[in-house]
């Protein structure tokens, strides 16, 4: 598997995913995008519907806004406006690596969320999204940190988000 930025922080994982899309632009074009993401800045491009069912408050935007460009390691993306939980930003190289996470809970559990511009030769992109978690102990820990909900779940929700974001950032290209 291809290492990349992020991958070292959750070095043994007891599951790992990654969910691809190729875009028609450059990574500039892709980048603004990524660093929207989060409840309360530009949303995650997926299915708010189903995410607002459970309360998360999320509303994603389709422009680019200046406002929401700003981001530096150890902000928070919020997932859900009712707690605010959320990974705080690990990692960040623009225009090739947006990297969530933090360090493992009380109960052992870990996850990393990662977003990778890899710029082709002919000025595409391949946006890849990568986790990589480990499940602490307890049957909540599992749950919530393994791949038994994450992977049916994160799939379908990943899946709409890289083909918005591939839609918005050809758009943008043009």
């Amino acid at each position: 598997m291809l290492r990349l930025p992020g991958d070292e922080l959750v070095p043994a994982p007891d599951w790992t995913y990654n969910h691809a899309v190729s875009i028609d632009a450059d990574p500039s074009a892709v980048w603004p995008w990524l660093v929207q993401l989060g409840q309360g800045r530009g949303g995650f491009y997926s299915y708010d519907g189903l995410e607002n069912l459970v309360g998360c408050r999320i509303r994603s935007v389709f422009e680019i806004r200046p406002e929401l460009q700003q981001l530096q390691v150890g902000d928070r993306i919020v997932l859900d406006g009712r707690t605010g939980f959320g990974p705080e930003v690990v990692r960040l190289e623009p225009e090739r690596a947006l990297v969530l996470g933090g360090p493992p809970n009380a109960r052992g559990s870990q996850v990393t969320w990662a977003f990778h511009l890899l710029e082709r030769p002919d000025g595409t992109t391949r946006l890849l999204e990568r986790g990589h978690g480990v499940a602490g102990q307890g049957v909540g820990e599992k749950l919530g940190f393994g791949p038994y909900l994450m992977d049916p779940i994160g799939f379908v929700m990943s899946k709409k988000m890289l083909w918005t974001i591939k839609g918005l950032a050809e758009a943008t290209a043009r």
